[in-house]
C-alpha cells in the first residue's frame, strides 16, 4: 500500500509543479526564443547584439545559447505547453537523485520532496535554470558515491550543462569543495585525529576527480564563444551591482521574505549539528552545507540547492524516528490495527486525488503563449505593447527606453524596436565609453540622476515606456508585516514618481500618448518621422 501511495504522491507532485509553472511566466522567455529563432532562420550564429540600442553591434556572450536553440525547436514544432509539462520532471528527478545519494526513494522521501517543493513554490517557473537542479544533484551523487565511478561521465555531463546554462560553474564549485574537504580530512587524520570525520574517499579518488575535472573544464571550450564563455560566467561573481537590485539575487533577509524556506533551513541546522556531534558527516558534506547555507542567505534564488541537500537528511531523520517508534510500539506490544491502517491509506489516496483534480483544473496549457498572457496583465505591459505594434507601422529600429523587467517581453513582441536593456545584460554589459554597467546607467537615468532625460535624448530615443507607479499597490503578507517595521514596508511597497518621470512631465518635448494604469508611453516630439500620434 505504501508503494501505491508513493506513486499517487509523485503524480500529485508533478501536477502541482505543472500548475505552478503554467500559472507564471519567465520574464526572459522572449529573448531566449528570439535568439534560437534568429540563429536558425538567419543561418548565422548571433554573436553581436541586435536587440538593444545601448549595446547594439557589440559582442554578447549568451551563456544559455544551447538552451535557447532547444527552446525554439520545441516551441516552433510543438508549442509552449511541452515546456510546462517537461520542466516539472526535471525538478522531481533532481530530488530523486539527491535522495538516492544516500538511500532509496521511499514514501517518506516522496513526502519530504513535496514539502520542500511547496516551501519554494515561488522559484519554480519554466526556465532553463531548472536544468541546473538536476545537474547539481547528479554531480553531488557522483562525489558522494565514488565506488560507482560516475565521474567518468563528467566531461559529457558538463558539456551538456554548459550547452544549456551558465550555472555549470556550480558543478566545479561542488567538486572543489569535496576535493578540499577530503584533503582536509587527510590532514586531520595524520596530524589531528580527533578532528577527523568519516569519508569514503581513497587516494585514487583524488587523482580521478582531478583528472576528470580538468578534462571537463577543457571540453567546455568546445562552444561558439571559446574562452569568452568562461569569462562571462566568472564575471557574475565579481560584478555585484545587480545582486543588490534584482529581487531573486538579493539577500534572503530582505523584503520580501519568503518565509516558507525557513521551514527547512532551521531543521537542517539542527540535523547538521546532530550529525557532526555523532561524527556521521564528512568534512566535504559539512563544507558543502556551509557553502549552500551562505549562498541561500545571500541570494534568494539559491535556496533550491540547499533544499536538495536537505532531501536525504530529512528523509533519514524521519526514517530513524519511524524506526524508533516501531521499536517502542513493539516493546509495548502495541500492534497497529489493520483496519485503521487501511482507512488512513485510503483516506490519503482520496485526498491526493481531490488535490490533483483541484490543481489540475487550474493548469494553463497553451500552444502559443503570447496571446494567452492575460493572467500576467499586472506584471507585463501587454496592452501597451499591442498599442505600439498597431501604431509603429513599418518603422524599423525604433529606439525605446524601456522598463528593465519588460525588456525580454519586448524583444519578442516588438522585434522592430531597439530597447535600452533587457535581462541578457543584467550583470556584465557596459555602454561604450562608460565605466559603469548598463544596469547601473539604467538606475542612474531612472532614479538617481537629475539629467537622466538628457542622457536618453542624447541617444535619439523616440519613445519611453515605464511602469505606472501611481497604480502599483503591493500588499505584504502577515509574516512580512510582522518582520518589518512600518517605515521599511513603506519604502519597499509604496512607489513614488522616479526622476525620469518627473523630468518627462516637466519637459515640453515629450508627450504622454498612452496610459492604461499599468504602463505609460511618452513620445519625443522632436521627431517628425511617421509614428504614433
Amino acid at each position: 500500500m505504501a508503494r501505491f501511495i508513493k506513486i499517487f504522491l509523485l503524480i500529485f507532485t508533478y501536477i502541482y509543479l505543472v500548475f505552478l509553472m503554467s500559472n507564471f511566466f519567465d520574464y526572459d522567455f522572449g529573448w531566449h526564443l528570439r535568439f534560437g529563432k534568429d540563429w536558425l532562420e538567419n543561418g548565422n550564429f548571433p554573436y553581436a547584439d541586435t536587440y538593444t540600442y545601448a549595446h547594439f553591434g557589440q559582442m554578447w556572450v549568451n551563456h544559455e545559447w544551447g538552451g535557447d536553440l532547444l527552446y525554439w525547436l520545441i516551441y516552433k514544432n510543438f508549442g509552449y505547453y511541452p515546456l510546462v509539462l517537461f520542466m516539472p520532471l526535471l525538478v522531481i528527478s533532481a530530488f530523486y537523485v539527491a535522495q538516492k545519494t544516500y538511500g532509496k526513494y521511499s514514501l517518506t522521501a516522496a513526502i519530504v520532496s513535496l514539502f520542500l517543493i511547496w516551501t519554494m513554490q515561488h522559484i519554480f517557473v519554466a526556465r532553463l535554470a531548472i536544468f541546473s537542479f538536476l545537474f547539481f544533484a547528479t554531480v553531488w551523487y557522483s562525489l558522494q558515491n565514488p565506488e560507482k565511478k560516475l565521474y567518468r561521465f563528467w566531461p559529457v555531463l558538463f558539456w551538456i550543462w554548459a550547452y544549456l546554462h551558465g550555472s555549470f560553474t556550480l558543478g566545479f564549485i561542488i567538486i572543489a569543495i569535496y576535493f578540499g574537504g577530503n584533503l582536509l580530512n587527510l590532514f586531520f587524520c595524520r596530524f589531528y585525529p580527533r578532528l577527523a570525520l568519516p569519508t569514503n574517499w581513497n587516494k585514487k579518488m583524488f587523482y580521478s576527480v582531478l583528472s576528470y575535472g580538468v578534462l571537463s573544464l577543457a571540453i567546455i571550450f568546445l562552444n561558439p564563444y571559446g574562452w569568452h564563455l568562461y569569462k562571462e560566467v566568472i564575471s557574475y561573481f565579481f560584478l555585484n551591482f545587480y545582486k543588490n537590485h534584482i529581487t531573486e539575487w538579493v539577500a534572503s533577509n530582505t523584503y520580501p521574505i519568503f518565509w516558507k524556506t525557513g521551514l527547512f533551513i532551521a531543521p537542517i541546522l539542527v540535523a547538521i549539528f546532530y550529525n557532526l556531534k555523532k561524527k556521521t558527516i564528512s568534512w566535504a558534506e559539512l563544507l558543502l552545507f556551509c557553502a549552500l547555507f551562505i549562498a541561500t542567505w545571500n541570494y534568494k534564488r539559491q535556496a533550491v540547492y540547499l533544499a536538495l541537500f536537505c532531501q536525504p537528511f530529512f528523509s533519514s531523520a524521519l526514517h530513524s524516528a519511524q524506526d524508533k517508534m516501531n521499536i517502542f510500539l513493539h516493546q509495548q506490544k502495541i500492534l497497529p490495527d489493520k483496519k485503521v491502517v487501511t482507512f488512513i491509506s485510503s483516506f490519503s489516496v482520496v485526498v491526493l486525488l481531490v488535490l490533483s483534480i483541484i490543481f489540475g483544473s487550474n493548469i494553463r496549457l497553451h500552444k502559443d503563449i503570447w496571446p494567452n498572457l492575460s493572467y500576467m496583465g499586472d506584471l507585463l505591459p501587454i496592452n501597451a505593447v499591442k498599442y505600439l505594434n498597431e501604431n509603429l507601422d513599418s518603422q524599423k529600429h525604433v529606439k525605446i527606453f524601456n522598463e528593465f523587467s519588460w525588456g525580454a517581453y519586448m524583444n519578442w513582441t516588438l522585434p522592430q524596436a531597439l530597447i535600452f536593456l533587457d535581462s541578457r545584460g543584467t550583470a556584465t554589459w557596459k555602454i561604450p565609453r562608460e565605466t559603469s554597467t548598463t544596469l547601473e546607467v539604467y538606475y542612474d537615468i531612472l532614479y538617481y540622476g537629475k539629467d537622466g532625460l538628457k542622457k536618453v535624448e542624447s541617444q535619439n530615443v523616440q519613445y519611453i515606456i515605464l511602469q505606472d507607479v501611481s497604480s502599483q499597490k503591493i500588499k505584504p503578507n502577515i509574516i512580512n508585516r510582522w518582520l518589518f517595521g512600518s517605515k521599511d514596508l513603506k519604502r519597499a511597497t509604496e512607489f513614488a514618481p522616479n526622476e525620469l518621470e518627473k523630468s518627462l512631465k516637466e519637459n515640453k518635448n515629450w508627450q504622454l500618448i498612452y496610459a492604461d494604469g499599468q504602463a505609460n508611453i511618452w513620445k519625443n516630439l522632436k521627431f517628425t518621422q511617421p509614428g504614433i500620434e
